[in-house]
C-alpha cells in the first residue's frame, strides 16, 4: 500500500475541524494542504478564498506563509538534506509571526511549526496491513516485497537511493544499471548493496514484554552486501555474499556478529507463509506471528520471553502454530479468540 506521510495525517479537512483558530497557524495549515494537489478540491479552494477575505490579518498571514514556503523550496536556501535536518530539530519557542520580518526567519518558523503538528519526512512511505503482504517497484526499478505489518520509507536523490525500514521485513531485488549507491537503513545500521538480492528483517520483541528491537537479520540470496554502523567507516563493514546471513545487533556490541550459511529454502520464508527459526527467543517468534493476527498476543509470564524456539511455524495456520509452541515449550494457551491470544507458563 502506497502511503504519503502528509496525506495520512489529514482528516476530512473540507469540514475544517482541525484548522487552528489563530490566523498565523491557520495560514500554515492552508499552505500545507494546498501543496497536495491530488487532495485539493474546488470546495477547498472556495473555503480558502472565503477565509482569506474574512480579515486583513488572514490575508497578511497567508502571504507570509507563502513566502516562507517558497523560500524553503529554493535549493539555494535549503536542500533536501538541510531541510530534513531542520525539521527534526527540537521545537524552539518562537516569536509571533507578526513580529518576524525576515523571510529566512519565517522559513525556520514554519519548519518548527510543522514538527509540532505533523510527522513530516521526505520520501515516500509504504505500509502493509496485518496479515497482508505486498510488492511494489520503486522509482529506480528496484522490486520490493514486504511482509505483513511492515513499514518503510523510500528516498530517491540525484546522488543515492535509500530505504529506511521502520517495521517488519522486506526483500530487495536491486535494479541494475543505476550508478547511484543503494542502501537500507535500520536505526544506525546500514546495509549497502553491491548488486544483489537480499532480505532485511527487524528482530523485535513482542509488545508488552519489555523486549525492544534488538537486532536486524540480513539474508543474501544473490550478490554482496556490506553491513556497518553510521558511526563506522565502510572499511569496518561485515561483508555477506550469496548464501550467507547474519543477525546484526541494533545496539553496538563488543562481540562481532557471526556470518552463517543460509540454507537454500530459508531465504525470506515469510513469502511462503512460514517462519523458520534457529534458537530464536519466544518474544521474537510471537512478534512475527503478531504481524498476521489482528488481535493482541499476550505473554503473561515474562520469564518465558527468552525461551528459545527452533523449527517452522506457518502464518496461514495460526492456531496450529500456537498449538505447536504449547507442545514444545513450557507454556499453555489460556485463550485463543479473534481478539486475544493469551499464553502463560505451565503451573
Amino acid at each position: 500500500m502506497r502511503h504519503h506521510p502528509v496525506v495520512s495525517q489529514m482528516t476530512d479537512f473540507s469540514k475544517h475541524k482541525d484548522m487552528p483558530s489563530d490566523a498565523e497557524n491557520a495560514a500554515l495549515w492552508w499552505v500545507m494542504r494546498k501543496t497536495n494537489a491530488q487532495q485539493w478540491t474546488d470546495r477547498d479552494e472556495s473555503a480558502l478564498q472565503a477565509w482569506l477575505v474574512a480579515s486583513e490579518q488572514n490575508l497578511s498571514a497567508h502571504a507570509e506563509a507563502l513566502r516562507a514556503s517558497e523560500l524553503m523550496a529554493e535549493k539555494s536556501t535549503y536542500d533536501a538534506v538541510e531541510l530534513e535536518s531542520l525539521l527534526r530539530e527540537e521545537p524552539k519557542v518562537i516569536a509571533p509571526w507578526s513580529r518576524i520580518a525576515a523571510p529566512l526567519a519565517a522559513a525556520a518558523a514554519i519548519a518548527i511549526v510543522f514538527t509540532l503538528w505533523y510527522t513530516i519526512d521526505f520520501g515516500e512511505e509504504y505500509i502493509t496491513e496485518v496479515s497482508k503482504r505486498d510488492a511494489m517497484i520503486l522509482a529506480d526499478g528496484t522490486t520490493v516485497e514486504m511482509d505483513a505489518s511492515s513499514r518503510l520509507k523510500w528516498f530517491d536523490s540525484e546522488t543515492d537511493r535509500r530505504v529506511v525500514l521502520l517495521a517488519g521485513a522486506a526483500v530487495f531485488d536491486i535494479a541494475a544499471g543505476d550508478p547511484r549507491p543503494f542502501s537500507v537503513e535500520v536505526g544506525d545500521t546500514i546495509i549497502k548493496d553491491i548488486g544483489t538480492r537480499f532480505s532485511v528483517s527487524l528482530r523485535e520483541g513482542l509488545a508488552g514484554t519489555d523486549s525492544p528491537v534488538e537486532s536486524v537479520e540480513i539474508e543474501v540470496e544473490e550478490g554482496i552486501v556490506d553491513v556497518y554502523r553510521k558511526t563506522e567507516d565502510i572499511s569496518e563493514a561485515i561483508r555477506l555474499t550469496a548464501g550467507e546471513q547474519t543477525v546484526y545487533p541494533i545496539i553496538e556490541s563488543i562481540e562481532q556478529p557471526e556470518v552463517e550459511a543460509l540454507a537454500e529454502d530459508e531465504f525470506a520464508t515469510w513469502r511462503e507463509n512460514r517462519f523458520h527459526y534457529r534458537n530464536r527467543p519466544l518474544t521474537e517468534v510471537l512478534a512475527d506471528l503478531q504481524r498476521y493476527y489482528s488481535g493482541k498476543v499476550v505473554l503473561r509470564d515474562s520469564d518465558l520471553a527468552q525461551v528459545t524456539v527452533s523449527g517452522t511455524l506457518h502464518t496461514d495456520r495460526l492456531q496450529e502454530a500456537v498449538g505447536i509452541l504449547e507442545r514444545i515449550l513450557p507454556l499453555r494457551v489460556v485463550e485463543f479468540s479473534e481478539d486475544r491470544i493469551v499464553l502463560d507458563s505451565v503451573k
